[in-house]
């Protein structure tokens, strides 16, 4: 029997989700960017769907995580790769997205034919996915064919409604074409479209760097270190921006940087191995998390959870198993398993405040008030001008009858950013302090927004 598809989504982890009970708010904020620019669904609030579990599922751990990497040789782990993908394509040949998959998986393991041929599959299926489409170009330009790459995407450049990846591939494309001019115009464009995208910024800089306008470059190589500062090829470029203009001191400080980012291996076959192996290990866990994922989008959430399991089992440090388990424990109900998983997320990533936050709202859904209380501080320490941390304590102190910290909390979380939550938030602590007019302005604001996102005019609102 055909299993009862699940509706695609971002999972919990992506959503900003009120529930109304009783005339209070619970306000479930649980964030995570890696699963939305990972997998790149549309959002679910359908929230927790199996039904056919014990009562204290909520509540008690079951799970035991990796410690340490499982034994298992680097063939071997190869095979089992191209198991789970071949297992994958086999069950659901209709789908775009098992093939996406592969592509990645293929790209990865530097198989790129093969992963051209997955790409140019995923056409079939959705022939406008842009996704498909700037991978196959990045492909052509890897094979030393940037004009190809150029005539694939400039016709599907559309600035209403612009992609990343397609900036990027037609930047490189006219770039490596040597039309410098033309790339310096989509660059800029793309850096209007997308100011905090640390790839583009880093693209645009290089190509201002060939083009001698060195001024330019370095304040770009500068903001996309801002950015992201543990790249070692945003340092490595900008020092030599900076030697091109006499600056040497700065020059060797990043040209230092760059090295310890990304230090030389030793020279010998025990090295090179340990390498290979850490390298594979990490490419066959994600892609096992992403065949996980999907198999929890069709309702087969037992084959998810062991997939994700023996994901993590192959790369205990990485974080895209235990992004997917714990979509997966959420998803079950089991959101003592959930903190488990949460937990180890921000051992593994101690600096993101988004973990802290999905740490306290599972936490509060498992019974654990003063873990989820603790994160929920973590992440204010952490994070004190994000709004979406703001939104989580705004939320908190509803639930805990601070109506006028509630209030204040919710107003800064809609200067930073305006959201539904944070308008449904303010309504409701409006509504306890008596403040009629606040509610119906909140509430107003919430059914506009509402209507903007719905409409695709305001996409970046959640």
């Amino acid at each position: 029997m055909a299993r009862q598809q699940r509706k695609p989504s971002t999972g919990f982890l992506t959503k900003l989700d009120s529930q109304w009970i009783s005339g209070i708010v619970l306000v479930v904020v649980l964030v995570a960017g890696i699963l939305l620019v990972t997998f790149n669904r549309k959002p679910d609030t359908a929230g927790p769907t199996n039904t056919d579990q014990d009562s204290n599922a909520a509540t008690s751990v079951s799970v035991q995580l990796p410690k340490t990497p499982v034994s298992v040789s680097t063939e071997q782990l190869r095979q089992e790769g191209d198991q789970v993908i071949a297992e994958l394509l086999a069950q659901y040949p209709s789908a775009a997205a098992p093939r996406k998959i592969a592509a990645r998986y293929a790209q990865d393991t530097r198989r790129f034919s093969e992963a051209g041929s997955h790409w140019q599959e995923v056409l079939k299926f959705e022939p406008q996915s842009l996704e498909a489409h700037a991978a196959l170009a990045g492909l052509a330009i890897k094979n030393g064919q940037p004009q190809e790459a150029v005539d694939r995407l400039l016709p599907r450049l559309r600035p209403q409604s612009p992609h990343p990846q397609v900036y990027l591939q037609i930047i490189r494309g006219l770039q490596q074409a040597g039309q410098l001019d033309r790339a310096g115009q989509i660059s800029a464009a793309a850096i209007e479209a997308f100011p905090q995208d640390s790839d583009l910024l880093q693209a645009a800089a290089e190509v201002n760097t060939q083009s001698g306008a060195l001024e330019v470059a370095k304040e770009q190589f500068q903001k996309a270190l801002e950015l992201n500062p543990s790249n070692p090829s945003i340092h490595f470029r900008l020092a030599g921006v900076y030697r091109r203009l006499g600056m040497n001191e700065l020059a060797d400080e990043h040209q230092e940087k760059s090295k310890s980012l990304r230090p030389e291996v030793e020279v010998g076959e025990e090295a090179f191995e340990l390498e290979y192996d850490r390298s594979l290990r990490d490419i066959v866990s994600v892609a096992m998390a992403r065949s996980a994922d999907y198999y929890f989008d069709q309702n087969d959430g037992a084959s998810a959870e062991k997939l994700a399991l023996r994901a993590a089992s192959i790369y205990p440090q990485g974080v895209v198993a235990y992004q997917v388990l714990s979509r997966v424990y959420y998803g079950q109900g089991q959101y003592a398993n959930a903190v488990v998983v949460h937990k180890r997320l921000t051992e593994i990533e101690p600096a993101n405040p988004v973990n802290f936050v999905n740490l306290s709202k599972l936490a509060f859904m498992a019974g654990d008030a003063a873990t989820g209380r603790s994160a929920l501080l973590t992440a204010r320490q952490m994070a004190p001008d994000s709004a979406l941390v703001a939104s989580a304590l705004a939320a908190y102190h509803l639930e805990n009858g601070s109506f006028q910290e509630a209030r204040s909390m919710a107003e800064e979380s809609i200067r930073l950013k305006p959201t539904v939550t944070a308008y449904r938030v303010l309504s409701a602590a409006c509504a306890k302090l008596s403040d009629v007019e606040g509610q119906k302005a909140a509430e107003s604001a919430a059914l506009q927004l509402m209507k903007s996102i719905s409409s695709n005019t305001d996409p970046q609102a959640d």
